[in-house]
């Protein structure tokens, strides 16, 4: 099935000679991939690096999802939280404002703040003041089928940095199926879609 094969490739950042090699994560991957866990794709704006997660774990409502090389992202109902493997990874995040206003596609302002490590090793802070707001109904393909979403739009602004999110949400769930996320200034932003539910 062209579809697993193209998982499978995409479960390391790419699928060149170059990919990272961890052979025992990327055997966990495959296992996820072959029992039917739902899968996403992710893309780093800046560089182009396309990879793939499956699901792996569930605490309350925080989802993690780890990619074939080991890296790992942690989703609160949809929005990024954490960051691993990466570098300059996204530690924490306190982010509940955001979630609430997001997932009820509601016009609002949230705080959000963003915990990253230092080259000393210790953990900075950066706060957020992010509006949020609908930009109206959006059609998108999830194979095999066309979703109505809503399109919500997350602009945030702090001290050095500022930022967009974008979120298509399902209208019958309130499932994220497509999402543009910032991870900090140093990675910049991942494009990422849901590919296998």
């Amino acid at each position: 099935m062209r579809w697993f094969a193209l998982i499978l490739c995409f479960g390391l950042f790419g699928c060149g000679a170059d990919a990272p090699e961890n052979p025992a994560a990327q055997a966990a991957f495959e296992r996820r991939v072959q029992t039917g866990h739902p899968t996403i794709i992710a893309s780093v704006e800046e560089d182009g690096r396309v990879s793939s997660f499956a699901r792996a774990a569930q605490n309350k409502n925080v989802e993690t999802w780890i990619g074939g090389d080991g890296v790992s992202l942690s989703f609160r109902h949809g929005l990024l939280t954490t960051t691993r493997g990466f570098g300059w990874d996204l530690m924490t995040t306190d982010n509940a404002e955001s979630v609430a206003l997001v997932r009820q596609r509601q016009i609002g302002t949230a705080i959000r703040i963003h915990r990253y490590l230092n080259g000393e090793g210790h953990l900075i802070a950066r706060s957020f003041v992010c509006d949020v707001r609908s930009r109206g109904k959006r059609d998108i393909e999830i194979s095999p089928e066309t979703v109505q979403t809503v399109l919500v739009e997350e602009a945030c602004t702090g001290t050095d940095d500022s930022f967009r999110n974008l979120y298509w949400i399902d209208t019958r769930n309130h499932t994220i199926l497509q999402s543009r996320q910032w991870v900090g200034p140093e990675i910049g932003a991942l494009a990422l879609r849901l590919t296998k539910r």
